[in-house]
């Protein structure tokens, strides 16, 4: 949707009853020719409007669509969605913002997609992305003054505050698995990708990416994931607005975004161990070829995830996978398997 769709929208939202073409194109700067192509262009968006003679034209529904003319009026973030590119199916919003960083394009461009058909996990993992039921959306930033290894937590750091910006919105707690699964009800709902571009000393961009199960039901998860995976709807029995939720997490990402740059993960820690389904359960973690397994102890000032083995050595954990099996019952000592 380009802008000037955009200005048109507001105008027929704004208005109460009818609108003539006369009066819209006078308000617009534009002919009433344009104020009708404008019109058929926002009917195949989705939009249904009525138009009729010597009346004008009447908003009679608006679609449950991440488009542009939903998002803008709604965003009161400083810079992220500033620029948004909409799409009704994409392979990945990551691939594509990537795309974008490499050309330069503005800070907190927005990629929002109603469906994904090669969506990206962490490892290379796919990401079941349903059309027109979830978010799917990628934010290009510019870190520049911090390196690679500053950096590295922000993929927390990003996940603690998708599941605290939720929190208004759902009555069942959020839960975070290091670093970057979003759980609800011990099962997954959502989960973010950050992918940093540069080399081992610099950074010249980084892609955020998130993925959210919103209004699926369980008929649209395949067979392999209906039990370890859910939606906001399943967990809530509802429907909800994906624009309300989308423009809650922009506002909440940057402001993330912003206090990371200045403080690093240490602000996000406390809510992070509080809302966490990683610390105080046995755990195995892989890296390539490296393959440890313990207890989940703490996760440091760094976002570093302190693992505890048999033997009681402690081991700092930068990057790499985490499967939770057992979790530690502390006061008992005994052990009672987590069902994921």
């Amino acid at each position: 949707m380009k802008r000037e769709e955009s200005r048109l929208l507001e105008a027929l939202k704004d208005a109460e009853g009818f609108v003539s073409g006369e009066k819209l194109g006078r308000e617009l700067g534009i002919s009433r020719a344009a104020v009708w192509k404008q019109v058929k262009e926002l009917r195949r968006l989705g939009y249904s409007i009525k138009a009729t003679p010597h009346r004008g034209y009447r908003l009679e529904q608006t679609p449950d669509l991440l488009l542009p003319g939903e998002l803008y009026p709604r965003l009161r973030t400083r810079f992220c969605g500033s620029r948004i590119y909409y799409y009704t199916t994409l392979d990945s919003t990551n691939r594509l913002a990537d795309t974008l960083g490499a050309r330069q394009e503005k800070e907190g461009a927005l990629v929002v997609s109603e469906e994904q058909t090669g969506g990206k996990g962490r490892r290379g993992r796919g990401w079941h992305s349903p059309p027109g039921l979830g978010i799917y959306m990628s934010l290009l930033f510019y870190p520049c003054a911090l390196s690679p290894e500053m950096l590295s937590p922000f993929t927390a750091a990003a996940a603690i505050t998708a599941a605290c910006s939720l929190q208004e919105c759902i009555a069942v707690p959020a839960a975070v698995k290091w670093p970057n699964d979003l759980f609800l009800k011990g099962k997954k709902f959502g989960g973010l990708l950050a992918e940093v571009k540069g080399n081992e000393e610099e950074v010249h961009y980084l892609v955020l990416g998130l993925g959210l199960n919103v209004n699926q039901g369980v008929e649209d998860f395949p067979e392999e994931l209906k039990q370890t995976a859910t939606s906001l709807r399943r967990v809530e029995n509802k429907f909800f607005s994906r624009v309300e939720i989308c423009c809650r997490l922009l506002q909440d990402l940057e402001d993330s975004y912003l206090l990371f740059l200045r403080e690093g993960f240490a602000p996000f820690r406390e809510a992070w161990k509080r809302n966490s389904i990683t610390l105080g359960r046995k755990v195995a973690w892989k890296r390539g070829e490296e393959l440890r397994e313990g207890t989940a102890r703490d996760i440091d000032t760094r976002g570093a995830l302190v693992l505890e083995d048999s033997a009681g050595e402690t081991h700092r954990l930068t990057s790499g996978e985490v499967e939770v099996g057992e979790e530690i019952c502390p006061k008992q000592g005994s052990i009672k398997r987590v069902k994921e």
